[in-house]
Parts: structure tokens; C-alpha cells; sequence
């Protein structure tokens, strides 16, 4: 049975009042817990709330803190075909209080546009050099 994401309902031409099933449901995700409930009821492996990283933990701020340092993070595809992997970018801000999400970027683009978006990226933002960088290529065989 699929399960709508927002309202945790079965998807089905049903109307919605014969579901006095939600209460059985509710039971069945609190027995077998959130990450089996999303996978298998709601048909996507990873829960909303998301497996490592909470979403009560985000925040908007609206004046930027002063930041200790700037690390940018890098994760590359260098093909653009529709079964190939994105490129995606990270900045991240380092204050007293915590981190900060800059800005991102995701596209899929060959190495050139690659090489000029990090460049510009690099020059906006001026990420600490002496940040060690972990590198993740993504390498298609198509």
C-alpha cells in the first residue's frame, strides 16, 4: 500500500473519511518505526525527517554571524546525460555558534563550466586553503 508523503494517507481513489484505517496505520509506523515505514509503506528508503541530519535542526538567519572560517565541499560528475550524476557544491560558514549554509549548487555540467564555477565560487566566497579537502568524484561508465 503507498502512502501519501504529507499526510502519511494511503494513496488511493478512496475518499478520504472511509479511513478510519489511519489509526491502524499510525500503529503499524510506530511498531515497525520510521525508516521501515518510509521504505516500505511511502516507497522511499530515506525518511523525511532524514537519516543523519533533522530538519528541526535548520534555521534561517537573517544577518549573517562573523564566521571563523569558510570551507567550501565539492562532490563532481563531469558528464551531463540524464542517467549521469550531478555536481554539487556546498559553502559552509564556521562561527561561534554553529554552522552556517552559505550557499549551494547543483547542475550537471562538463569539466570546463566545472572548473569556471569552482573558480568563481572560490573568489566570492574565499574558503580557508588550509581546510583538507575530501574528494568525491563521481565516474559514470555511460
Amino acid at each position: 500500500m503507498r502512502v501519501s508523503v504529507k499526510t502519511g494517507l494511503p494513496l488511493t481513489r478512496v475518499p478520504r473519511f472511509l479511513f478510519s484505517l489511519s489509526k491502524a496505520l499510525e500503529e503499524i509506523r510506530r511498531d515497525v518505526g520510521g525508516a521501515t515505514w518510509a521504505s516500505l509503506y511511502q516507497q522511499r528508503p530515506a525518511a523525511a525527517e532524514g537519516a543523519i541530519f533533522k530538519r528541526e535542526w535548520f534555521r534561517y538567519f537573517r544577518e549573517q554571524p562573523v564566521l571563523k572560517r569558510v570551507v567550501m565541499s565539492w562532490d563532481t560528475a563531469f558528464k551531463t546525460g540524464a542517467e549521469n550524476d550531478f555536481s554539487a557544491c556546498t559553502i559552509w560558514g564556521v562561527a561561534e555558534n554553529g554552522y552556517y549554509l552559505l550557499w549551494f549548487w547543483r547542475d550537471k555540467v562538463e569539466f570546463p563550466e566545472l572548473k569556471r564555477r569552482m573558480m568563481w565560487l572560490a573568489s566570492e566566497y574565499k574558503p580557508d586553503p588550509s581546510a583538507q579537502p575530501a574528494v568525491h568524484t563521481s565516474r559514470s561508465t555511460t
